[in-house]
Formats: C-alpha cells, structure tokens, sequence
C-alpha cells in the first residue's frame, strides 16, 4: 500500500505540475523560481540592450526551463498559459536592428515561432535561395541567432545546412552563456547533428549500412566534439547507445538507454524516444501484481462486438484515435477503405472520446450506411491521457497493443493501421500468412543482418499484421506488459511515451522469434501516407493527400462514357 500511495502522489504532483508550474530559470547552474511578471521584465529590460541580448535571454529561459528541453514552437505554448506575451517583450525599437541581413530575417521570426499558434510557413524563405550558402554565413552570425537559425533548420528537415549549422555551433566554445547554458546547447547541438546524419541515411541504409554507422561512429573520435561525448550525461550515454544498437549490440546498449533514463540530466527531444526503452530479460522477471492493479485504476475498457460470426472467426483491421484524430481523419479514412476494400470489418478503438454510447452507435450507423464496410468498436477512458494531455499521441498508438490480447481471442487475426493514411492492399493479402504468425513492413529485418536502425525505428507500428497463433498470443501479453510499464514509469514522471509502440514490438518481436519461434513473415507496401513530416503542417498534408486518393478511386470506378455507333 505504501508504494501506491507514493505512485498516487507522484501522479498528483506531475499533473498538477502540467498546469502551469513557475518559471525555472538556471544561471551557471543555480535555479531560481520567477513569476511571469519578473520574467517578462527581464526580458524587456534585454531587449533595450538590443537584438543580441534579447534573444540570449529567451534562449536561457527555453534551455532552463526544466530538465528536458524542448522546440521554442512547442515551449512557448506551454508558457503562454502561465501568463507569457511574447510579442509585447520585443519592442519596436529592436526590429530590424540586428547586426545584419540574415540575422534580421531571422529576428524578424522570433516571435512568430513562440506565438499560441506559430507561423512557421515562412521561415523556409530563409534558405529558398542557396541553403548552403545561408550555413557558411551563419558562421558570421552572433551567437543567439546560430543557435536560433539551427532550430529552424531542424523544422524544416534542412539536414545538409542542418549538419553544417550544427557544426558551427558546437565549435563557438566561447558563447554568451555561462556554465548549464552553454552545455546544453552544445548538448542540443550534438544530438541535433547526429540526427542530420542518420535521418537523410536512411534511404541508402538497407543497401550499405556500414557506411552510415560507420560516419556516425567517427563523432566520437573527432576532437572538436569531444566536449560532448567525452564528458558523461545523458546526451552522450544516448550517443553510445544509438550507435551500439546500429551493430546489434543490444544487450550493451539497453543498458546504457537505461542509464539515461534514469539520469536525471539535460535531455533533448530529438532522442526522447530512447526514454521508452526496456530490457526484456527485466520485463519478464519482474512481478505483475502492481501492474495489473495500477492498469485498473488507469485504463478501463469496453468491447462492442457488434460483427462476430459465432462460426467462424474474421480477420479485422484495427484503428485506434481519440477525438482530434476521429475528427480529422476519421471521414477520410472510412471512405478509402470502402473503396479499397468494400465489406472489410473495422475495429475502431477510441480513447476518451467524451461521447456518450448511443452518440458513438449513431456515428458509427452512419458510416455502415454511407460506406460499405462493417464497425465494431471499443471505448477506453484512459486516466493518464485525462490527466495529461500531452501524452495523447502516444497513448493512442501504444493502446492498440496493450489491447492485442483481447483482439487476438476475437478474430482469427487483425491488421493494425493508422488512422491518418490509407490502406491499398487488400484484406486477403493482410490475412494471408503463408506459415508466419505476423508480417510486419521492415526493409531493415529482411535486408540488413548484423545492422539494426534504433530501436524505435525499425518496424512500422502503423502497418503490421498478426494471425491467432498461440505464439502471437504470448507475444501479445508480452508487449502489452512492456507498453503499460512504460506508461507506469514515463507517464507521470515527464519522460516520453511516442513511439514506445515500435520500441516494445520491436523489441518483444525479438525476444519471441528467440525464446519461442514466433515466425515474422514482410508486408511489401499496402499502406500509404502523406510523406509531409514538417511541424504544424503534418495534419493539412496527411489531409491533402487522402482527399486526393478519395478522388483518384473515385475517378478509377466511374464507367467510361460508350461510344456510339458512328461517333468517334
């Protein structure tokens, strides 16, 4: 009992945290509470110190705001609730007074990307013409408006500028800020040129995987980084990790992604998946009781089968969302499918919807009578998701697979999707396993031997297919424990939870081929989305791009007007 009351507190204290905390604010590592009120002051009274000494201020409060860092464009929308106006700290006077054209540019940003609602549209208008030639500029700028045009790099997937920028900023040992400042923005910098490396590799990875690990591995040999991955913290225990991982060695490497979990260091985001990492050896050996009584008190589940042939068993296909993700794609996905494959069953799986029962029924009547294909459902009141928000994407995707086990008793298999894309393949090519228990889309297990992407990186969660097999079964009970300890360790304690879907299956998918002979069959395309990854873009793009194949199906369908006899 004593542990419970302790988880209950910790939980109490996180959410109450999550609704608007003081501002902590670190100056050559002390840490001193501020209101917003003093904040906004000492923002003000930098800006008529000019340009320069404007942004070095904002970009101590973003640095030592907490522990975890994260973008201006998503910081500044938490601290907009606790009082902050961030376009009335950047006096007039100011504008357009940096120390030259490009760093005007991006002054003239500054507040765009830290508003309630960040323009971010425009800032590709500073590397539209010659990108690269904008990096070996930024080698001129002063301090604050390197680190600043870096993070707009970053949005905008530059990973070519990005890499030189980051290169730049780890080389200025000499910067404005003193002690925890600086190091974590070499921190943030190191972290950010790893990722300008890996993400654009990808593509060539299957074809020649040495390469890549290989350029990866030589940040730790080049002397001019050193000042990071020499020095022990949680951004150069990730580094080791992620390229030991690459090589497969991951019996070391989950050991080192434990370390930094459980350091309570200066962490990035641009790794923050390393967070949802567990070692399956310990999964297993550690007792279920308080698990299953925590899972009780947080997720609470209701089934509605409402398409079940007590003769024979079907294969469906699996969508989870709450209500954002219904709202936006919900319409768009349904339509496809009909088109795609008409009288399919779907199993959606909502998560605090906020809707009464009879409402959900009506929707999905509705849909059965617009679009040819047949609903079954579940509606699961999800306490974390209730208490913080912030974690819904996360919960959404990781709830399908915490569900598994009650899905694989159901049907004789079910293909889990995303609900912002859309299915091309056919239902008999998902539930057709050839003698495999699972197929899954992963050009990385059928290609590459000996070399692995992270973790977390190596299979799509959003596309996967099981049969009902006894050793999916046990797979499924497996990854439903990893996936609900991860959401008892990382939920309340302001650690990440996206993308510990892909982690855990990954993961738990190699602990049963080894211990149990799960058979791991390939999907070869069958599912698409829009390739659109920029922020605050993504929902218009993914949008976009299913209204476009609703159309294109539509038009494939439409009989051709006959020709008739002497026309044409």
């Amino acid at each position: 009992m004593k542990n419970t009351n302790r988880q209950q507190t910790n939980e109490t204290d996180a959410v109450e945290a999550g609704h608007g905390a003081a501002m902590i604010i670190g100056t050559n590592g002390q840490v001193l509470n501020k209101s917003a009120e003093a904040v906004a002051a000492d923002l003000k009274a930098l800006a008529f110190q000019g340009p320069e000494a404007f942004l070095n201020g904002l970009h101590r409060i973003e640095f030592c705001f907490s522990q975890d860092f994260d973008w201006p464009w998503t910081r500044w929308k938490q601290l907009s609730l606790s009082g902050y106006d961030i376009a009335a700290m950047l006096p007039e006077k100011i504008k357009g007074k940096a120390s030259s054209r490009l760093a005007n540019k991006i002054l003239s940003r500054v507040i765009a990307v830290r508003s309630d609602n960040p323009e971010l549209a425009n800032l590709d208008d500073i590397f539209r013409v010659n990108p690269l030639g904008i990096a070996d500029r930024a080698a001129d700028l002063p301090f604050p408006f390197l680190v600043e045009l870096m993070g707009y790099a970053f949005y905008l997937r530059r990973w070519k500028v990005l890499e030189r920028l980051c290169r730049t900023v780890l080389a200025r040992r000499e910067t404005p800020h003193e002690g925890a400042v600086a190091t974590r923005i070499h921190d943030l910098a190191f972290e950010t040129l790893f990722f300008s490396i890996y993400r654009p590799g990808m593509p060539k990875y299957v074809a020649d995987p040495e390469a890549l690990v290989s350029k990866l591995e030589e940040l730790g040999n080049d002397l001019a980084l050193a000042h990071v991955t020499e020095r022990r913290s949680v951004v150069s225990l990730v580094y080791k990790a992620n390229c030991l991982a690459m090589r497969a060695n991951f019996d070391e490497a989950l050991s080192l992604y434990q370390e930094a979990a459980e350091d309570d260091g200066f962490r990035t985001p641009v790794f923050s998946q390393a967070q949802t990492l567990i070692s399956i050896e310990k999964l297993l050996a550690a007792p279920t009781d308080e698990l299953d009584e925590w899972r009780k008190s947080h997720i609470k589940t209701e089934h509605h089968f409402r398409h079940v042939r007590a003769d024979q068993k079907e294969h469906a296909i699996l969508v989870a969302c709450e209500g954002q993700y219904l709202d936006l794609f919900g319409d768009l996905y349904v339509e496809i499918l009909s088109l795609t494959n008409p009288g399919a069953l779907v199993h959606f799986h909502f998560v605090n919807l906020g809707k009464e029962l009879h409402e959900i029924e009506a929707h999905m009547d509705e849909w059965q009578a617009r679009f040819d294909i047949r609903i079954n459902f579940s509606i699961e009141q999800n306490k974390i998701m209730a208490d913080m928000p912030s974690h819904r994407g996360g919960i959404c995707v990781c709830t399908r697979y915490i569900h598994l086990p009650d899905y694989l008793e159901v049907y004789s298999g079910v293909s889990i999707t995303d609900i912002d894309g859309w299915l091309e393949a056919p239902v008999s090519y998902l539930s057709d396993f050839a003698g495999a228990d699972t197929k899954i889309s992963s050009w990385v297990w059928r290609k590459n031997p000996g070399f692995w992407r992270l973790p977390w990186g190596n299979l799509a969660g959003g596309y996967i297919s099981f049969a009902s097999t006894e050793a999916t079964k046990a797979f499924a009970d497996i990854v439903a424990r990893y996936l609900l300890t991860v959401f008892k360790r990382n939920a309340y304690a302001g650690k990440s939870m996206f993308y510990a879907d892909q982690a855990g299956v990954f993961l738990c998918m190699q602990h049963a081929v080894r211990a149990f002979g799960m058979k791991v069959g390939h999907l070869e395309k069958g599912f698409a989305q829009s390739e659109e990854q920029r922020f605050g873009a993504r929902h218009e793009g993914k949008q976009k791009a299913m209204r476009a194949k609703i159309e294109a199906l539509r038009k494939s369908r439409k009989p051709s007007r006959p020709v008739l006899e002497g026309q044409g």
